[in-house]
């Protein structure tokens, strides 16, 4: 049981660092097209 909790939370960190680099780039990518529509500037 503790195995699986463990492997749940090796690729829920994964995930997250994963999904915090996209984010970073999406930020980075949509910077001009945030400042024409400041609605998309999550």
């Amino acid at each position: 049981m503790l195995g699986i909790i463990l492997k749940f939370l090796q690729y829920f960190f994964r995930f997250t660092f994963d999904f915090s680099q996209i984010s970073m780039l999406y930020k980075v990518s949509t910077k001009n097209f945030s400042l024409i529509n400041p609605k998309m500037n999550f």
